[in-house]
C-alpha cells in the first residue's frame, strides 16, 4: 500500500491506520530513549518499541509482540520447572521477535525459582537495514528481503506488493523492485536493531539471528527448556518444516528437558493455546495442554528423532 509515514502509531481500525505507516526511523529514536531511560515509566516506551516492531511485515511474517503477552505459557512452564527444582535454567526462546517476551520469561523464572536463568533468544530477523540513493530510501532485512521504499514522507510496503489489491501500490512497487541496477547500487546508510535495548543489556540473554530450520551445533544437549511461541504453526511452516524444527529443538534439550509450544489466537480477546512436553529418549512425552492445545501437537507427539533426518 502507498501511504504516508508517521512517527506516531495509529489506533487499530482507525481512518489514520488506513492512511499511514509507522516510520521505521522512529525505531532508532526509541532505542536511544530506552537505552538512556533509568526508570520504567510504566513501560510506555517498551510498549511503543514493541508496537513499532510489530508494524514491520517481512513477506508473510508479522513480528507481532508486546510485553506480558505470554503470561499463561510462562505460568505453565514455571509450574513444571518448580516440580523439577533445577539449580539453574538454560533456555532457548524461538521466534523471540523484539525479545521483550523473552525478558518477561527470564525475569519471571528468576523471581519464581530463585536460580540463575540464561536465555538464548532466536529470531530470523533482528535488524532492519536502511539503504539510500538520490532521495530514495529502502528498508531491507539482513537477508536482503525488501520491506519498504520511501520518497520523503510517502512509502510503499514492498513486502506485500504481490498480495496487495491496490493497483497503484502494486504497479509502483513492482516497477521499483524491477530496478535491479539502481537497488544494487544503493549504499547502506544505517542499521536499526529490532531487539529492545533492555533485552540486549541483560547479561543473561544472548540474541541470535538464526532460522528455526537450521541447526546450531553449539546448542546441542545444552538446554533444559525450549519455548516456541507464535512461530510453529501452519501459517508459517509445513508439517515437514515443523518436524525439522522439532528435530533441532529435541537435539538442543538435555534428557528430561521441557518443550513448550503456544500460539496467541484472537477471538473476543487474545487466548494462548499450547502444550508442554518432556524429552524422553528419541521423542517428546506430552505433559499438559492449555487453552485448547497446540496446532503443532500432532507433529510433536508423532516425532521420533531416530526416524528424522538432520537437515541443516
Amino acid at each position: 500500500m502507498l501511504r504516508w509515514l508517521s512517527s506516531k502509531l495509529a489506533a487499530p481500525n482507525s481512518l489514520r491506520s488506513r492512511l499511514t505507516f509507522p516510520d521505521p526511523e522512529r525505531l532508532g529514536t526509541l532505542s536511544d530513549q530506552l537505552a538512556r531511560q533509568t526508570t520504567d515509566d510504566g513501560g510506555a516506551l517498551k510498549r511503543e518499541f514493541s508496537a513499532f516492531v510489530s508494524s514491520i511485515r517481512i513477506g508473510p511474517f508479522w513480528k507481532l509482540t508486546y510485553p506480558d503477552r505470554l503470561g499463561e505459557t510462562n505460568r505453565v512452564l514455571c509450574a513444571r520447572l518448580r516440580e523439577l527444582a533445577p539449580d539453574k535454567v538454560d533456555l532457548l526462546d524461538l521466534g523471540g521477535s523484539d525479545g521483550i517476551t523473552t525478558q518477561d520469561l527470564v525475569e519471571h523464572l528468576r523471581a519464581a525459582l530463585n536460580v540463575k536463568v540464561n536465555a538464548c533468544m532466536v529470531d530470523l530477523y533482528c535488524y532492519l537495514l536502511r539503504f539510500a540513493r538520490a532521495g530514495v530510501v529502502e528498508y531491507r532485512m539482513t537477508d536482503g528481503s525488501p520491506v519498504m521504499v520511501r520518497v520523503g514522507p510517502l512509502a510503499i510496503q514492498l513486502s506485500s506488493v504481490s498480495r496487495t489489491r491496490n493497483p497503484i501500490s502494486r504497479t509502483l512497487g513492482k516497477f521499483y523492485l524491477g530496478r535491479k541496477n539502481f537497488r544494487e547500487s544503493m549504499p547502506q546508510t544505517a542499521s536499526f536493531s529490532l531487539v529492545n535495548p533492555r533485552v540486549t543489556a541483560d547479561a543473561g540473554i544472548e540474541v541470535l539471528e538464526w532460522s528455526a530450520l537450521a541447526r546450531k551445533p553449539e546448542l546441542v544437549n545444552r538446554l533444559n527448556v525450549c519455548r516456541a511461541s507464535n512461530i510453529l504453526n501452519r501459517d508459517y511452516f509445513s508439517a515437514d518444516q515443523m518436524r525439522c524444527a522439532a528435530g533441532h529443538l529435541h537435539a538442543y534439550l538435555v534428557e528430561g528437558g521441557l518443550l513448550i509450544v503456544s500460539r496467541n489466537r484472537l477471538t473476543t480477546h487474545e487466548v494462548e493455546e499450547g502444550a508442554i512436553w518432556r524429552k524422553e529418549g528419541d521423542r517428546f512425552q506430552l505433559l499438559e495442554e492449555f487453552g485448547g492445545g497446540s496446532e503443532a501437537g500432532e507433529v510433536i507427539n508423532a516425532f521420533r528423532a531416530s526416524a528424522t533426518p538432520t537437515p541443516v
